[in-house]
């Protein structure tokens, strides 16, 4: 792999990897780490090389480009080759698309006129201003959506600038066209809730608020897409859009908040809450692989009864709210001590695909109990919202 990598005020590294992927192994693997050193220096071509055993289980070739740490790096020119020959496109095991495929897809299919749609750019500090994209392009995605209440965009990597202002357009469609009013996204559910906030017209920055976001959402584009989620909600405030997540990769948020609103509504149990939490609070991530069986199974144990003791309360903490504000409160406090027990039960499984069935019941959650009346583009990368696969090949075996 061959390219050219700039950095500029960086607080960390810019990274570049070239990896072979088989079946859970990385059988071969390169990489190049520019540190703040490099900054100002301008464009340093960079070279990464793997020599591929000859195992028919090796499916794949990854290439990941990033910054670790704060700052801006840019990536460029990047050409891939096999044994010294440029490869324009990766080798098929599928024979070409015959006249009469293609036809049959045409027939099908209705193309993008742009990816930027009307008043795309509001709250951005783009300058240039693309012709506005008409609806009538999406009308065949109109009907593909039909009634349906929940939308999935995938996306094949988290980054790609083209997916993103792709699914940016469609998100302002659903809202103007369809009538969605949640925009959810593959992130932690709790702390996901100061952004909301933000696009309600929350005090503070976009890009401060974005900080709760995983790194791969902390784009230029997704900058965009929050600035005109504010501003369509001032000039909407009757059906705002709200922005919600639904991972539960997050230990600390839930715990904290539960315990906050203990301390204001049943004090004199602050304790216990603090007993079965703390020694899962204070590791440093919610999944601790490196950690013994018997510790994960202890905090497992310590969320599990936390559970029990707080859907035990729900009834009576329902019976004290006065407002509909006291009763979201009451669900929140509900739902986080779940979200403690939901990151508890993975880090104690390590097993990927409860992950997604934990996402989906946060999802479920959010729309019933939050937003009962809403429709919903969910967000997340393919593997979250595809269905079925190679059970021998594809992630989280099909």
């Amino acid at each position: 792999l061959r390219g050219a990598v700039r950095v500029g005020a960086l607080n960390g590294a810019a990274e570049v990897h070239l990896q072979a992927w088989g079946d859970r192994v990385v059988p071969a693997a390169d990489s190049v780490v520019l540190r703040e050193g490099a900054s100002g220096s301008g464009w340093r071509r960079v070279e990464l090389a793997v020599r591929v055993p000859a195992d028919r289980s090796i499916h794949s070739f990854v290439l990941m480009v990033g910054v670790r740490g704060r700052g801006a790096a840019w990536f460029d020119d990047f050409t891939l080759e096999r044994d010294g020959a440029v490869l324009a496109e990766l080798p098929s095991e599928v024979p070409p698309v015959s006249p009469a495929q293609r036809a049959w897809l045409a027939a099908r299919t209705a193309p993008l006129t742009s990816l930027t749609s009307r008043a795309a750019n509001a709250g951005s500090r783009n300058t240039t201003r693309p012709r506005p994209a008409l609806a009538s392009d999406l009308a065949l995605v109109s009907r593909i959506v039909g009634n349906a209440r929940l939308v999935g965009l995938g996306e094949s990597t988290h980054g790609t600038h083209e997916f993103f202002v792709a699914k940016h357009r469609l998100l302002q469609h659903f809202v103007r066209e369809l009538g969605f009013d949640v925009f959810a996204i593959e992130a932690n559910q709790l702390a996901v809730e100061t952004l909301n906030a933000f696009v309600s017209g929350g005090a503070g920055t976009a890009r401060e608020a974005m900080q709760v976001l995983f790194r791969v959402w902390n784009t230029e584009e997704m900058l965009a897409l929050v600035e005109w989620m504010r501003a369509y909600n001032a000039g909407h405030p009757r059906r705002p859009v709200r922005f919600i997540g639904y991972d539960m990769q997050d230990h600390r948020t839930p715990v904290d908040s539960l315990r906050a609103f203990v301390r204001r509504t049943e004090p004199q149990w602050e304790g216990r809450v603090r007993t079965l939490t703390e020694p899962y609070r204070v590791q440093p991530s919610f999944v601790m692989p490196n950690a013994s069986d018997s510790a994960r199974g202890a905090w497992l144990s310590g969320a599990e009864s936390l559970w029990l003791e707080v859907t035990g309360r729900h009834a009576s903490w329902l019976a004290g709210a006065r407002t509909r504000d006291d009763t979201v409160a009451v669900e929140w406090a509900v739902h986080s001590a779940d979200l403690v027990r939901q990151a508890a039960r993975l880090n104690r499984s390590l097993n990927s695909p409860d992950r997604d069935s934990l996402m989906a019941a946060n999802l479920d959650w959010a729309m019933r109990t939050l937003y009962p009346t809403s429709r919903a583009v969910v967000w997340a990368h393919d593997v979250h919202v595809s269905h079925g696969g190679d059970r021998e090949r594809s992630f989280n075996a099909g």
